[in-house]
């Protein structure tokens, strides 16, 4: 069994790795194909995903994932290159089938800088790829400890990467829905004794090695802050003026 263990292991941290070096090279060659291309101006985005835990193997097991959401604002600020401020939110709560009575909840609030490239496809639709750098606080609550009934919380803070991939397809001259996919890496271990998880399961310190990291995928919103950036019209218009100059 504990050879099982450690090559389930093995296997998700390869695949873990495999993510991220996959979606932090295709941003860069997207912007490759994309320069020269029509840069769009500043937009809100709003990412509503469903995370799933690949990282640490006591935090995989012993937690469920619920939401993660994303929320930034980008400006344009040479061709296809972006930047702006960002804000995640990721909830994780006990698994109850395994830890039953235990009812701590995980809550992990980044704020941050997304880098990245956008580009049209079509005039219908937007690609962008991006690299969100933050700080994490990690923030656990209803921890029980052995001496005491009274709830209370853990906490860690740490750096974050979250490389990630968008795709949008318009639906007004402002507004643009689509799907995302990311893989957030937080530079913290994850040790379920901080929370006093071992009167519930044990694990191996191998078991309890590894930085917290999750794959993510959903639903994506993107607005224009003015009419120039998303109008359809505007769009078509631009080329039409450059092609007649």
């Amino acid at each position: 069994m504990a050879f099982s263990c450690k090559r389930y292991k093995h296997v998700k941290l390869k695949t873990g790795i495999r993510y991220i070096v996959l979606i932090s090279i295709l941003p860069l060659l997207l912007a490759t194909a994309a320069w020269g291309q029509k840069p769009i101006r500043s937009n809100f985005r709003a990412d509503f995903c469903i995370p799933v835990i690949t990282g640490n193997y006591a935090l995989r097991t012993s937690f469920s994932e619920i939401v993660d959401i994303n929320t930034s604002y980008h400006f344009t600020i040479a061709k296809k290159l972006t930047v702006g401020p960002a804000f995640s939110f990721t909830h994780f709560t006990i698994d109850s089938l395994s830890n039953p009575g235990f009812n701590t909840r995980m809550f992990i609030l980044t704020p941050g800088l997304d880098i990245g490239y956008q580009t049209f496809m079509g005039d219908n639709s937007i690609f962008t790829g991006s690299v969100q750098v933050g700080y994490s606080l990690n923030r656990f609550t209803n921890v029980f400890s052995d001496t005491s009934r009274t709830p209370t919380g853990y906490n860690t803070n740490a750096l974050s990467i979250e490389p990630m991939l968008r795709f949008y397809f318009f639906t007004g001259d402002r507004v643009a829905l689509g799907f995302k996919v990311s893989y957030k890496m937080i530079f913290q271990p994850f040790n379920y004794r901080d929370i006093y998880l071992e009167k519930y399961q044990v694990f191996t310190d191998k078991q309890s090695r590894g930085n917290i990291g999750y794959f993510n995928a959903g639903l994506v919103f993107l607005i224009g802050t003015s009419k120039r950036a998303f109008a359809i019209l505007l769009t078509k218009a631009y080329y039409n003026s450059t092609a007649i100059a």
